[in-house]
């Protein structure tokens, strides 16, 4: 298997933090990366008799081992408030090693509970940087170095699209066993994931919504329209949007302005967490399926990143648009266009021009990826760079 870009992270976390948390979409390899680490024993919440005896008796579950991994461990919640005892008695970093396949910060109480003793890192499907076992992070590129003229591999997106990057599907011979794959994973995890992170019997009306929201990745998120799309009331979309979100089938592109009071007022952007997933519920146009493909590239790569960035859209009441924008944490900016184009058209430049003269002190670099094959300058500050830049480097 290839190696995750968070590996390096993960070891420093254990050195550091008497909790770590990995978190992540189910089937994103989480097992994989912690029961290969020595010195740990490892156990599943996904055994039945090992979640009731975690459940009936936590304190003693917690001391069977000295270091020890617990996997899935958002099914069972009675564990946090004692797993808080037992760090605050011995805080020995690396102690504990969890994984999950909910956001388990949002549950009620555990964030209070582990604040201060625990470390979390996400793992999501795997960066096309890490499929072609490469360690190569576009973000870090991007904010540390300077492009240079030069050709690349051919950058065409569709077999990617089709592919994802789930480990288990990116291995499949055939874009048909990825749709099976993909059908049974969204199945399962609304089926049995839902209903045990929220007690929500009627899960028949996810797939409704997760068809919706499919068909409109890239756009503002909008729920008065996902009610009219689904028929279900607005109050009921908005539960359903956020516990999406907390079981990693969905990812939110915050409004970045240079107002900080502003960017809370505005909407975000919302995709699916793996474009796999995208193809199994619509079809979508091939501006949009590109669009939603490189949202979900960035999010991995911010996993793993050393710039700390933070990912954003931009779009003015004017309708100047920055389809993706990077801010450092040293206040820098670098806005991305993407383009299925194999030519990058002059239009593409005039989010990324209104962007600079919004915050002219900030703005480091404009990006536009396209369906082509060389690096071409745009400028005194902004580059043309095809697709393929973002995984080969």
């Amino acid at each position: 298997m290839t190696p995750r870009g968070i590996a390096p992270r993960l070891a420093e976390y254990l050195d550091q933090f008497p909790v770590t948390m990995v978190a992540g979409p189910r089937q994103s390899g989480k097992s994989t990366l912690v029961d290969k680490i020595p010195g740990r024993t490892y156990v599943t919440m996904d055994d039945t008799l090992l979640m009731e005896s975690a459940a009936h008796s936590p304190r003693q579950f917690l001391q069977g081992a000295a270091a020890l991994t617990i996997d899935e461990v958002q099914r069972v919640p009675e564990i946090f408030l004692p797993l808080k005892k037992t760090v605050d008695e011995n805080r020995i970093p690396g102690r504990f090693l969890l994984t999950g396949s909910a956001n388990i910060l949002a549950l009620p109480r555990v964030a209070d509970a582990l604040t201060g003793r625990m470390g979390v890192i996400d793992l999501l499907p795997m960066s096309q940087a890490e499929i072609e076992d490469t360690p190569f992070n576009f973000i870090d590129w991007l904010t540390e170095g300077t492009p240079t003229m030069r050709e690349y591999p051919a950058g065409k997106i569709a077999d990617r699209l089709a592919r994802g990057g789930y480990p288990e599907p990116v291995l499949l011979s055939s874009n048909d066993a990825r749709k099976r794959w993909a059908d049974s994973y969204i199945r399962t995890t609304l089926e049995r994931d839902v209903r045990n992170l929220a007690e929500i019997e009627h899960t028949r009306t996810f797939p409704r919504l997760l068809r919706s929201l499919a068909n409109r990745q890239g756009e503002t998120l909008n729920i008065e329209a996902l009610a009219r799309d689904t028929g279900m009331p607005a109050t009921t979309v908005r539960r359903y949007v956020d516990l999406l979100g907390k079981l990693f089938l969905v990812q939110t592109v915050p409004a970045w302005s240079a107002d900080l009071n502003v960017r809370l007022a505005k909407s975000p952007k919302l995709y699916l967490i793996d474009s796999l997933l995208s193809a199994s519920l619509a079809p979508l146009s091939t501006s949009a399926a590109t669009n939603a493909f490189f949202a979900n590239e960035f999010a991995r790569l911010l996993t793993y990143s050393r710039s700390q960035a933070t990912l954003f859209h931009f779009r003015t009441v004017r309708n100047k648009e920055v389809d993706f924008v990077l801010e450092a944490t040293d206040g820098t900016l670098t806005g991305i266009q993407v383009t299925d184009a194999e030519v990058p058209p002059a239009a593409a430049q005039d989010g990324l021009t209104y962007l600079r003269e919004v915050a002219p002190d900030r703005y480091r670099r404009g990006i536009v990826l396209y369906a082509g094959e060389r690096a071409i300058p745009l400028g005194a500050t902004d580059w043309a760079l095809p697709h393929s830049a973002v995984w080969t480097g």
